[in-house]
């Protein structure tokens, strides 16, 4: 069924109660808490691969356990397009919770498959990645047609509950798993000696119950998160707009048509990937998702072989400074890319995880207080990461097409987590973490000098070539842009067909 896209509504329109709004994004908010949990596999990675190894007699390393991440990223980035359809097709609601139904199912599913690591791999990486990519655009869709002036604040608030998911999941596993605080003193490696797992038969034990009760869990959050979701309603058209206006009267709402498709376009996909902004925002997620990948995998492994910190230490206030920094990180830069440009915010982001992740080891070293200052310093670019390049992707090609969009865009994520993975398994025993540490500072640096030819106001530049047809106010061209890839001829066509069809009612 066709979707009404209301980001053109006025508040002269009837603006609906400001509670609906604010339902929607905490509905989207405690969805995201559940889909989020894949940021504790950094937490859970020491008992699952310890698990494999001493349970099922899996020669299987941290290293290996990578590309359970990794399969979850590349499900989710397929699977981001067609989660998108489908949200325009039969609603967020009914599109969350098809997709949260297959995550915790997965969830459930691994507490048998855990004995297993290709069987493991398919429920609690490749399951979870196809869930989560069907999902994922129906909580943003909604929210930027609530919200459609303040779009990186309401991606900020909604993809908050993924961070918040390490702050209120990591604990509590921990505590479950793990509650006397065991540490792991299995050495298997001489030459790696500080790659440690864990024997203890009480321990692993209960991974298995963790998984069984947190898939419950999951469905029944995802089924309150998802209800709370749903669209604005539609504006009333005006009185007797079915019969034909005068000429005059025609050709002024045609221009005022005409300037709307201006200043709020709304590009589908095949047109999106003919513009150089699409590929520059690819390749900028790309770079910046490196540091995602690592920190998601090894940030507690590098507390334990590089700050000797005990798995408490590290469980407790190490999962809870990356989850309220991830958590503050996709609020706050959510609200500078509205307050500032996407330019800027992204080089600055960039900036800031070349400078902390060439220096993270060193901070380990140096005890546990500057550990976690890096640690958060981090993790809050990785939250703005999450942030804004959804709200940049529907302010470049409109919130009409957002999920298409920006699953195309996501598929930057699962290039790199491809990448990430292929470089750790060939060059993270002979590198070690500074090599890994060092590719991540030139990535951000790369990224800084991409973000220097991106346009933050795309739609600006054609103003001009479009001013002979639809008159603009000085004003108007100050605040409104106009997309640099749609030229004067595409605008007249765009107000002839307009024209034609409104001769026709």
């Amino acid at each position: 069924m066709a979707r009404h896209n209301s980001s053109s509504r006025t508040k002269g329109e009837g603006e609906p109660p400001r509670w609906k709004t604010v339902a929607v994004l905490a509905g989207g908010l405690i969805f995201n808490l559940t889909m989020g949990s894949m940021y504790t596999f950094g937490n859970l990675n020491l008992y699952i691969t310890s698990y494999m190894r001493h349970k099922s007699h899996i020669p299987i390393r941290y290293k290996d356990t990578a590309w359970i991440t990794t399969s979850a990223v590349i499900g989710g980035g397929l699977m981001i397009p067609f989660g998108g359809k489908l949200e325009q097709t039969i609603g967020p609601r009914w599109g969350a919770l098809l997709g949260g139904f297959l995550m915790s199912s997965g969830v459930l599913l691994s507490a048998w498959t855990v004995r297993s690591y290709p069987l493991f791999l398919l429920t609690y990486g490749i399951q979870f990645g196809l869930a989560n990519g069907i999902a994922f655009p129906c909580p943003l869709a909604c929210a930027f047609r609530w919200m459609p002036k303040r779009r990186g604040l309401a991606s900020g608030v909604i993809l908050s509950g993924v961070g918040l998911s390490a702050l209120v999941l990591g604990p509590i596993q921990t505590w479950y798993v793990n509650p006397d605080n065991v540490r792991p003193d299995v050495a298997p490696y001489a030459a790696h000696p500080e790659e440690r797992y864990f024997d203890d038969p009480q321990v692993l034990d209960r991974l298995p119950k963790l998984f069984f009760w947190s898939g419950l869990v999951y469905g029944v959050i995802q089924f309150i998160g998802a209800c709370l979701l749903i669209d604005p309603p539609e504006p009333s058209p005006p009185p007797y707009s079915h019969r034909k206006r005068v000429s005059t009267e025609a050709d002024e709402s045609s221009e005022a048509h005409m300037l709307h498709r201006v200043v709020d376009p709304q590009l589908s996909p095949s047109e999106a990937l003919t513009t150089p902004q699409f590929w520059l925002l690819w390749a900028l997620f790309f770079l910046n998702s490196h540091v995602v990948s690592f920190l998601a995998t090894f940030w507690k492994v590098l507390g334990h072989s590089e700050g000797r910190l005990s798995d408490h230490t590290l469980a407790y206030m190490g999962s809870t400074t990356a989850a309220i920094a991830n958590c503050l990180g996709r609020v706050g830069w959510g609200y500078l890319t509205d307050q500032f440009t996407f330019k800027f915010c992204v080089m600055a982001l960039a900036l800031i995880v070349c400078v902390f992740g060439l220096s993270i080891r060193w901070a380990a070293r140096w005890g546990v207080v500057p550990f976690f200052v890096w640690l958060f310093a981090l993790y809050f670019c990785v939250g703005g990461n999450f942030a804004m390049f959804p709200a940049a992707t529907a302010h470049t090609f409109g919130a009409q097409h957002f999920g298409p969009n920006y699953g195309l865009i996501y598929t930057a994520r699962v290039a790199s987590s491809l990448l990430v993975a292929s470089l750790l398994a060939y060059t993270y025993h002979p590198a070690g973490l500074a090599g890994v540490t060092f590719c991540i500072g030139m990535c951000s640096l790369l990224s800084i000098f991409l973000a220097a030819f991106f346009d933050p106001q795309p739609l600006r530049l054609r103003l001009d070539a479009f001013q002979s047809d639809v008159p603009i106010s000085t004003t108007e061209r100050q605040v409104h842009h106009a997309p640099p890839w749609q030229t004067r001829h595409h605008f007249r066509e765009r107000k002839r067909g307009h024209q034609r069809q409104y001769a026709a009612r």
